[in-house]
């Protein structure tokens, strides 16, 4: 018996939920009206009429005047790619008996790498006319552990590091990406 009310309630179910739902019907679209009903404070309804809708301008003017194009005052640059590019650069020495690792026009440097022994100080010259800084790390990814930081280094400019730990270093500019060697201290 229970089974017999069990399955009526289910082919119910069934047929109520076959049913197919009404069509949809169209929205109407009405034409907003001309004025504008609000409720003051006093329970007092103003009408207020349909502002017009202004049609936006089709062209912006923008006046500057001739003179500040040729004002050096009035240009200035917002940025440059590194800070310090405008300095003028000095003719650096490199300490004698000192081997000379040059930096070059193609964000490279002469030597991919070199091993030395410990105490030993190399030399980077600086013959590009960008800017490079450079950094001396060990490890990698996470556990990189910077040693040294150049200055910047400017056209012609010289940065000297003595290595006095045994291991395997990274020397990059931290500016541009190709420009690195490994150094490896006995």
């Amino acid at each position: 018996m229970k089974r017999i009310i069990l399955l009526m309630l289910f082919l119910l179910l069934a047929i109520g939920c076959a049913k197919s739902a009404p069509e949809p019907t169209e929205p109407v679209l009405t034409a907003p009206p001309t004025m504008t009903q609000v409720e003051h404070e006093d329970d007092e309804t103003v009408e207020l009429p349909d502002v017009p809708k202004q049609e936006p301008e089709t062209e912006v003017i923008i006046d500057i005047p001739e003179t500040s194009l040729e004002d050096p005052e009035v240009l200035t640059p917002i940025g440059t790619r590194v800070e310090g590019t405008e300095q003028e650069a000095v003719e650096e020495t490199v300490t004698e008996g000192v081997t000379e690792i040059s930096l070059l026009l193609n964000k490279t440097m002469d030597m991919s790498e070199i091993t030395i022994s410990s105490g030993t100080t190399l030399a980077w010259k600086n013959h590009d006319s960008w800017p490079h800084q450079l950094a001396v790390e060990t490890g990698k990814s996470f556990d990189t552990i910077r040693h040294a930081e150049s200055n910047r280094l400017l056209e012609g400019g010289v940065w000297e590091y003595t290595f006095n730990e045994k291991g395997d270093f990274l020397v990059r500019d931290i500016f541009s990406g190709p420009m690195r060697m490994t150094v490896t201290v006995d």
